[in-house]
């Protein structure tokens, strides 16, 4: 199962050198949100929450993990905010990894969008295709 739009060419210097977020901008959307949505709906991928993003989740945000998934699925390409490459767990021993990112108001009693919301959800993930794990990087408010 392939959610790949394309493979951007890889940073030109060590991403730990990176000095400003615009120099870990990719052009253009990594993964295919459908093909995602529909296999986490079907069961096929599972979801990880990085520290940071846990701790979000259940601190601020006070979501639960079926939360965390109802977002997801309600994602649609207008929600699209741009793509980076990340550093997971910012463990340097790690190689770079292509992300997307999403912001979107959200209704977690009803778990639909919801636009007045305020403020909005800040979304990053990527995928691991090897272990069918969708990886969130960040998850909070946008205003951060």
């Amino acid at each position: 199962m392939s959610f790949e739009l394309w493979n951007p060419p890889p940073l030109p210097i060590p991403i730990q050198q990176c000095v400003e977020d615009s120099e870990r901008k990719i052009d253009g959307k990594c993964w295919d949100l459908k093909a995602v949505q529909d296999a986490l709906a079907k069961g096929e991928l599972k979801v990880q929450l990085s520290g940071g993003a846990h701790a979000t989740m259940v601190e601020e945000l006070l979501w639960s993990d079926e939360d965390v998934i109802q977002f997801i699925l309600c994602l649609n390409k207008a929600r699209y905010n741009d793509s980076e490459w990340c550093l997971p767990n910012r463990n340097p021993k790690l190689q770079p990894m292509k992300a997307d990112s999403y912001v979107m108001g959200f209704n977690r009693f009803k778990g639909e969008e919801n636009q007045n919301a305020d403020p909005w959800v800040y979304f990053k993930f990527t995928i691991r295709a090897n272990t069918l794990t969708l990886l969130v990087f960040s998850l909070h408010n946008s205003i951060y």
